[in-house]
């Protein structure tokens, strides 16, 4: 009675995001950072994905174009017929409804320093649940993920070789980044007169560091490194690992 049980909300549920960027004008910290930028982010979406009138209600005058489905389970909408074995007979056959929401981030910092210096740390959260009325089944994903960015540019990079007795310096631009990121992924199935199992999951660890160099307007150089390591949670995979090594050149043909 004080409760809906309409699958079909007439609220949205609310999003947000913050972005806060004040820290840097404490006199402590100015010295050091020139930007410091906190935000969190949250967005959530709900859907019913499939439905269609019940061919056994024939109360049409409950049912029609004219009548919101967010009425369903409401007033008349909540009088349902009973059948001869008295089951009750439902408006509407709702055959899956799913919710997703994320925090994205959930914390979030960028800072850079005077030297130019970039930090940049993200913990991210995710969930997905999806109910599938016909079996009475929850099919639930977490995600939980850190990650982390350092970055460092620098021009008139002096290089421990000599050309014809002078040090070699490299004008342009050269960028140092390095991206690590750790994710936890699982699937939970979930029943009603069952023990919940994990289907699948899995730890993923992923090292990506690189150097950027602008050799000039239309030409830059990259020499990269990728590291991914993937654990299982459960026992039917196997660890997987990959490392590519490489140079990219990328030339800009546009004017």
């Amino acid at each position: 009675n004080n409760v809906s049980l309409s699958p079909f909300p007439s609220i949205p549920i609310p999003n947000w995001r913050i972005d806060f960027a004040g820290l840097n004008k404490i006199p402590a910290l100015q010295k050091i950072f020139q930007s410091i930028t906190l935000n969190q982010a949250y967005t959530s979406m709900y859907s019913v994905t499939n439905y269609t009138n019940s061919l056994a209600y024939d109360q049409l005058s409950v049912v029609g174009i004219d009548k919101p489905v967010e009425n369903y389970n409401h007033n008349q909408f909540a009088q349902l017929k009973n059948s001869d074995n008295g089951q009750p007979i439902p408006v509407y056959i709702v055959s899956n409804v799913m919710f997703s929401e994320q925090f994205a981030p959930l914390i979030g910092i960028n800072m850079r320093t005077k030297n130019k210096l970039n930090i940049r740390f993200e913990y991210k959260l995710k969930r997905e649940v999806s109910l599938t009325v016909s079996n009475a089944q929850v099919t639930e994903l977490n995600n939980k993920e850190w990650s982390t960015e350092l970055s460092y540019t620098k021009n008139n990079l002096k290089l421990p070789f000599k050309d014809k007795g002078r040090i070699i310096t490299l004008k342009n631009d050269l960028t140092f980044r390095m991206t690590m990121s750790v994710g936890n992924n699982r699937i939970i199935q979930r029943k009603i007169d069952d023990v919940n199992s994990i289907t699948s999951g899995n730890i993923n660890f992923q090292l990506r560091p690189n150097i950027n160099y602008v050799a000039s307007k239309k030409l830059n150089v990259q020499i990269y490194v990728d590291r991914t390591v993937n654990s299982p949670l459960v026992t039917n995979s196997y660890r997987r690992s990959t490392t590519q090594v490489g140079v990219k050149l990328l030339f800009n043909l546009a004017q």
